[in-house]
């Protein structure tokens, strides 16, 4: 199953439980990051995003609100 981050990049989740409990994990995070693309395996910056900052905590939590309803509907 697949799922689409905070900055549009789609994620193959293989354990859906797991992945619940990681982005669980990592939603208090204070670290800073700004909107990338996964390309050939690797993050690179959004041209034209460079000056947004999240937080990590807030992409983990979107995706964890993700998770939770794709569970819901399993």
């Amino acid at each position: 199953m697949e799922v689409v981050d905070l900055f549009g990049n789609t994620i193959e989740v293989s354990d859906l439980k797991m992945a619940i409990q990681q982005t669980k994990l990592c939603s208090a995070s204070s670290y800073k990051v700004s909107p990338f693309e996964i390309v050939d395996g690797k993050s690179k910056p959004i041209k034209g995003r460079e000056n947004e900052v999240f937080t990590v905590g807030e992409y983990n939590q979107d995706l964890h609100d993700k998770l939770k309803v794709m569970a819901e509907e399993a």
